[in-house]
């Protein structure tokens, strides 16, 4: 697959996914900012639905969500965070629901050595452009937690495993990421199901 389809698989991916970000007074001015991506699982009546990462919301109960539009991102207002297994959830209402889109998920086994790639934000107190890096399925020690993953040529930042979310070159998520044990190790589909999906249709 060439960087033609990278791009395309890019943009598909965008669209499912919120940029969280947190001012975090007690740090020092490099790591005051944290920006997390949040995933899109459902967009209805004008409200989308997320999930992402739990870890800096009891840190920092206040936070800032914007959604992607054709050029970049609009902040919009969120709901009180609710948490389910892994995962914290939350609601916002959408200005414009046009571009944004509920994400796929991709259910089928993955294989070794399998194309995957991650998106991410910088972390800095501005919108910036995601990240996108590539890489692919290992099956290693840690395969029992979930998925391993390598990453090659990657700019994440160092908090770049805090959800960061894993697409198939179609656009559809086949894991988000958890922990850094060498290889990064996401929550499979089944996982990401089983922890909160079946509580949000509920």
């Amino acid at each position: 697959m060439d960087d033609q389809d990278i791009r395309i698989a890019f943009q598909k991916a965008k669209r499912c996914i919120a940029r969280i970000s947190f001012c975090r007074e007690a740090q020092d001015e490099d790591h005051k900012y944290m920006v997390i991506p949040g995933i899109i699982v459902s967009v209805q009546n004008g409200v989308a639905t997320i999930i992402c990462n739990p870890e800096f919301f009891k840190e920092c109960p206040l936070f800032n969500v914007s959604v992607p539009t054709a050029e970049s991102y609009e902040e919009v207002s969120s709901t009180t965070v609710d948490y389910w297994g892994n995962f914290a959830t939350f609601q916002v209402e959408l200005r414009n629901a046009d571009f944004v889109q509920s994400a796929r998920f991709e259910t089928r086994a993955l294989r070794s050595g399998e194309f995957v790639d991650a998106l991410a934000f910088t972390r800095k107190n501005s919108i910036t452009p995601p990240d996108y890096c590539d890489g692919y399925i290992v099956y290693g020690p840690n395969t029992a937690d979930g998925i391993d993953v390598v990453f090659q040529d990657c700019a994440l930042h160092e908090y770049g495993y805090f959800g960061a979310p894993l697409f198939n070159r179609k656009g559809d998520i086949v894991g988000i990421t958890y922990a850094d044990r060498g290889t990064l190790i996401a929550h499979n589909v089944w996982q990401i199901r089983n922890d909160v999906l079946k509580h949000l249709n509920e």
